[in-house]
């Protein structure tokens, strides 16, 4: 316990003086009893009212500490290698490495209370006039499954991967549509799994958003010599993430195992989840052929054919993957990323559960369109949406996602249909969506945690 009203359970958890002095931030008591040097930031008096102090921060924060309510604070921090505490009527600083002990002492006898103030999320500091200092920023948060995210392909990758540039990877899970996964060549394929995985190990082809980088053709053109099957491009390294999978699931891994081991060998630390270890198969009834898998949709016929229906083969009967339900209940943050509602967004709803778990959690829940001005950036949404009677706009975005997620971010060439969003039960954020590079889709990720 450190000082009155601070119930911190990780912080007890330490139970060396000197190795909680590490992780302390900012200390907050009365600014007369506060003297020190460094950042000029906002911290809590016993009553909670916002009082400005100069305090000299210590080393790198392990654990946010949380207050009485168990909220963590907004400020944010920096790394330095002293904590210099002048108490009432004291001349002396403490050094926090080698008075620990002493520190927590006058801690406990006059009432500070000990706040973390960081959010997790960000690389800025506002102190108490609301200035910002943007080199003064705990990078970096350490406050575990805040974030869950619904994926589809390439526009989710690109946000994720700004998404990273503000959170911990330890703190972000990825729910990934596999409706779109196929068997090719005998081996299994899951296409936005992999290019969520790539595209977050800076190795994806910058170009296509897909496959990966510097990637080389020699098994498609020894295919196309006998005639094979080539339409859909599998790249030769990629081939190798391809057989891994297939082998491993015939040697009875799970989907959800194999996509673990294939994240981690790329060096992520975040956690990748297909929605289910289930196989759940995105079928389109197509006008004039009748219905057919995703990719021939997709890619053998470039999605240049109407389309009249779609259903999700399978997923009545599957099973949300381990570990779903459970980061959609407890995450801080849900996001359904800005991929295509309909094909990317809909096959991880289809399985039961998941869309009463993403529903229940809708005040929390933040959408980006993947509409701006009437048409998608990629691929056929806007299109799809309105051969399915849907209307291809921002409006149309938040009418399919008004039961689940409380607010949508919305493009500012949109910004003249905000009320209309708002009619639809949905607040709406309007900011830039369009992520020409990493820039903007750190920016954007900013403005869904913030939202």
């Amino acid at each position: 316990m450190l000082g009155e009203g601070v119930a911190d359970a990780l912080a007890v958890a330490y139970q060396q003086p000197a190795e909680l002095g590490h992780r302390l931030a900012q200390l907050a008591g009365h600014g007369s009893h506060i003297v020190g040097h460094g950042l000029d930031g906002p911290v809590l008096d016993g009553d909670g009212h916002v009082v400005e102090a100069h305090l000299q921060l210590v080393e790198a924060l392990a654990h946010p500490l949380l207050d009485a309510d168990g909220q963590v604070g907004r400020g944010r921090a920096r790394v330095r290698p002293r904590l210099d505490l002048l108490g009432e009527g004291s001349g002396t600083g403490l050094d926090a490495l080698e008075a620990g002990g002493d520190l927590l002492q006058r801690l406990s006898q006059q009432a500070l209370l000990a706040h973390l103030l960081v959010n997790g999320t960000g690389e800025e500091t506002v102190d108490a006039r609301g200035h910002v200092h943007p080199e003064r920023g705990y990078r970096r948060g350490s406050f575990r499954g805040v974030i869950a995210a619904l994926a589809g392909g390439v526009g989710a990758a690109r946000f994720l991967r700004g998404l990273l540039e503000v959170c911990d990877q330890r703190d972000v899970t990825i729910v990934v549509n596999t409706g779109d996964d196929v068997v090719l060549h005998g081996l299994r394929v899951s296409p936005d799994v992999d290019t969520v995985t790539y595209t977050l190990a800076g190795a994806v082809n910058p170009e296509t958003g897909w496959g990966l980088a510097g990637e080389t053709w020699t098994v498609m053109e020894a295919l196309e010599r006998y005639r094979g099957l080539t339409w859909f491009r599998l790249g030769d390294r990629d081939l190798a993430t391809h057989l891994y999978r297939t082998h491993r699931l015939g040697e009875g891994a799970t989907l959800s195992e194999v996509t673990h081991e294939l994240a981690k060998a790329w060096g992520l630390g975040l956690r990748v989840l297909p929605m289910s270890d289930d196989r759940v198969e995105t079928r389109l009834d197509v006008e004039g052929e009748g219905e057919i898998a995703f990719q021939d949709y997709f890619v053998r016929r470039r999605h240049a054919v109407t389309v009249k229906a779609v259903r999700f083969a399978g997923a009545t009967e599957a099973h949300p993957a381990p570990g779903v339900l459970d980061t959609l209940s407890t995450a801080s943050r849900l996001v359904i990323c800005p991929s295509n509602p309909v094909l990317s967004i809909a096959p991880i709803l289809a399985v039961p559960g998941i869309e009463a778990a993403v529903a229940a959690r809708r005040d929390d829940v933040v959408a980006v369109s993947p509409i701006v001005a009437g048409a998608a950036l990629k691929g056929p949404a806007d299109r799809l949406m309105a051969e399915l009677g849907l209307e291809p706009t921002v409006v149309g975005v938040a009418r399919l996602y008004a039961p689940l997620a409380g607010t949508l971010v919305v493009d500012e060439a949109d910004a003249d249909l905000a009320a209309a969003v708002g009619a639809e039960g949905v607040r709406c954020v309007v900011a830039p969506t369009v992520m020409h590079g990493l820039a903007e889709a750190t920016a954007l990720a900013r403005v869904v945690l913030d939202a």
